[in-house]
């Protein structure tokens, strides 16, 4: 974990994934938690080549704890610029989303950070956790078709560069998604 920018507070982590990321063999992203006393600390969506498997306890309904975190917080529907969630020197898993890309804020942990989805070009690919946006809708210089990738989220610091807010038409649909995926 000491190549990630925001790492966790300890590396002991929590299997978050949907139960249909199982059927995913192609990405080797799984959705990641750190639980404190019941309370979500941390969420990264990490490259499964950085995990290590322990008997350690389970943390029952880390999907419903995450929940709770969502479409709250003053930042809700932002987008920012984190940058890189990999540290400068780093050898790169493949599957870490990489450089400097917008992440559109879903949440707020009770330590203060961010949850954030990635935003992606849609390319046409429909994906059922991947609620697609208009052109425009994402406040980025390129105005394109986006897919806000749910199932890989991150908590970030606040203080991330903020680019804007979604267009209010869409936030409504955006809740619904989330609440419907992390239920």
């Amino acid at each position: 974990m000491r190549m990630l920018r925001f790492p966790p507070p300890s590396p002991d982590l929590v299997i978050a994934a949907h139960a249909a990321a199982l059927r995913a063999p192609d990405n080797a992203l799984t959705l990641t938690v750190h639980v404190t006393r019941g309370t979500v600390t941390w969420v990264g969506a990490v490259d499964e080549g950085m995990l290590e498997v322990s008997d350690g306890g389970a943390v029952p309904g880390a999907r419903g704890l995450i929940a709770r975190s969502l479409a709250t917080g003053a930042h809700l529907w932002h987008c920012v610029t984190p940058g890189p969630l990999l540290a400068a020197r780093s050898p790169a898993p493949t599957t870490v989303y990489a450089g400097s890309r917008p992440w559109l804020v879903v949440g707020r942990l009770d330590t203060g950070a961010v949850l954030a989805a990635p935003v992606n070009d849609a390319r046409g690919q429909e994906k059922w956790y991947a609620p697609h946006l208009p052109p425009g809708a994402v406040p980025t210089p390129e105005a394109k078709e986006s897919q806000i990738e749910l199932a890989h989220l991150w908590s970030l610091p606040v203080g991330s560069r903020d680019i804007g807010v979604v267009a209010a038409g869409e936030q409504a649909r955006l809740r619904e998604a989330l609440l419907t995926y992390y239920r």
